[in-house]
């Protein structure tokens, strides 16, 4: 479907994009992943159509579209601010791009009504923008741009400005709904954990390349290098590789010290010093409450270290 062939842009001496190649297949949602300035937005923006690449090669469907204005592409964008009229009701936001296309108003209004159906919002026509929750503005925008039939739908970031639990929610419901529409999707996140829980895979973005394109269920077991481990929140890191938590066995006879001790949602970070250096541990909220004394700084758990545990970066990639 989607296909970018050694896409490049630069802006004066400061690279976005830098070679980057990639490919969705048919219904797939690949998510661009990495932090602020890396690249993923701009690179979302070159498939849009909304900046053009430097060089390199945006093909759909095996054809070039690189050269085509945003409009000509079949793609549907959504952004972080859901972009909606204020000054239509929702039935109306939704058929806009139907309307803008020529479509006869009776039939936009009508594929409209099935849009919002299919996203939970029977009976939400006639309301207007500023009366709708933040979650509501998103599946909105989610039907408006699944109801004109893109060939692509890319994601900016459409999540961010909802709360923990809304946007859990939402991701899920987004996710079927594209599953269902069978469109293939691209996803700009900061966010490891929507990247895992919305993606089949995952690239990877550091200073506008790819640094690495996997499968969302093997990303965080097979990072591809120390830069990546550590975007990626992983403890324990070298230059060689990391120590994953089974590698720190609690309960096991050891005798680790405890260097600090950080209470978390659901457990405990623990910063231990063991012969092998310094690690970090979490623990869940039973594990910490099974020790014989509360893990104070300076106290002694019995913690050791599982050598042929360590992971080596791009073994078995």
């Amino acid at each position: 479907m989607l296909e970018l062939v050694d896409v490049r842009k630069r802006y004066g001496g400061r690279v976005v994009a830098e070679a980057v190649s990639l490919a969705l297949a048919p219904g797939e949602l690949v998510a661009l992943l990495g932090p602020s300035g890396c690249g993923k937005s701009t690179l979302l923006n070159m498939v849009a159509g909304l900046v053009a690449p430097d060089a390199g090669e945006i093909r759909f469907a095996g054809a070039r579209v690189d050269a085509l204005p945003p409009e000509r592409r079949g793609f549907a964008l959504m952004f972080q601010d859901f972009a909606l009229f204020p000054h239509l009701d929702v039935l109306d936001n939704v058929a806009f791009g139907l309307v803008e296309r020529r479509v006869p108003r009776a039939a936009a209004r009508e594929r409209a009504r099935r849009e919002l159906a299919a996203v939970g919002l029977a009976g939400f026509e006639t309301r207007r923008v500023a009366a709708l929750s933040g979650g509501e503005k998103q599946r909105v925008a989610l039907a408006r741009a699944l109801a004109t039939d893109p060939r692509l739908l890319l994601l900016d970031e459409p999540f961010s400005s909802l709360d923990a639990h809304l946007r859990a929610s939402l991701q899920v419901a987004t996710r079927q709904r594209l599953a269902e529409a069978g469109i293939p999707a691209l996803l700009v996140t900061h966010d490891r954990d929507e990247a895992l829980a919305m993606a089949d895979r995952v690239a990877v973005l550091d200073a506008g390349r790819v640094a690495q394109l996997s499968p969302a269920a093997e990303l965080m077991a097979k990072p591809a290098n120390e830069r990546v481990a550590r975007f990626l929140g992983l403890a324990n890191v070298t230059g060689l590789g990391y120590w994953p938590q089974a590698a720190l066995r609690l309960g096991s006879g050891g005798d680790a010290r405890v260097l600090a001790a950080t209470p978390r949602a659901g457990g405990l970070t623990l910063e231990l010093a063991l012969p092998e250096g310094r690690f970090v541990l979490e623990l869940s909220a039973r594990e910490a409450a099974a020790l014989a004394e509360p893990p104070t700084v300076g106290a002694r758990v019995p913690v050791t270290l599982d050598a042929a545990a360590f992971c080596r970066f791009g073994a078995g990639a």
